[in-house]
């Protein structure tokens, strides 16, 4: 099974998104140009050009640096996470790093432990 069968918080799948499936781990870093889901584990760093979204999913955990456009987290992140355009944080999700961002979700129930970092950016790239 791709993904958690309690719970998943992938709100779009498409045929050209990566997944890091539940029960897997990916050891070594990952660059995608489209939208990248993980369930699973990733020792390592992740970097997403473009307009894609990386998203962790509840059960995914991360440990290493995450870059992109948009990130959504709802499972664990040791590392540090630069999202140019939006970061959003969910109520499942233990964070630890550095968050640098431009628009933040952070939701009740989440851990976050670290630094916090607003980028500026022009209103009018960022959609929502």
């Amino acid at each position: 099974m791709l993904i958690n069968p309690k719970k998943s918080t992938l709100k779009k799948l498409s045929k050209q998104t990566s997944i890091v499936g539940f029960g897997t781990t990916f050891i070594g870093n990952l660059r995608c140009g489209k939208d990248l889901y993980v369930a699973g584990r990733v020792e390592g760093d992740i970097e997403a050009s473009d307009d894609a979204i990386i998203e962790i999913g509840d059960t995914g955990e991360v440990k290493g640096e995450i870059k992109g456009d948009s990130v959504l987290i709802y499972g664990t992140v040791d590392g540090d996470v630069s999202a140019i355009k939006k970061l959003e944080i969910g109520s499942s999700a233990r964070v630890t790093g550095r968050l640098s961002y431009s628009l933040l979700k952070l939701e009740p129930g989440a851990v976050f432990e670290g630094e916090l970092e607003h980028q500026d950016v022009d209103r009018g790239e960022i959609s929502q």
